[in-house]
């Protein structure tokens, strides 16, 4: 599953998340470009479905978030949120 987030200039932070549902996930995400499993800026690393990967100061533009099942998954949801 891949989503994408318009970022405007001037923002001061940018939170990526996911939550709920069950299994695991991990989260990768690019700037401009769709991340893949080896080609990525930055990669959320933890156990379960909370997962975050939290920007200060993004450069404006487009993020791409990448979820990836590290186990079986379902009814995961996915927020972005910039500030």
């Amino acid at each position: 599953l891949v989503y994408m987030i318009e970022v405007p200039a001037g923002m001061r932070s940018l939170n990526l998340r996911s939550y709920g549902g069950s299994g695991n996930v991990s989260l990768y995400v690019a700037y401009d470009s769709v991340p893949t499993s080896t080609l990525y800026d930055r990669k959320s690393a933890k156990p379960g479905n909370s997962e975050a990967v939290v920007y200060t100061n993004p450069a404006a533009g487009t993020y791409y978030v990448r979820v990836v099942g590290e186990q079986a998954f379902a009814n995961v949801s996915v927020l972005g949120l910039y500030q």
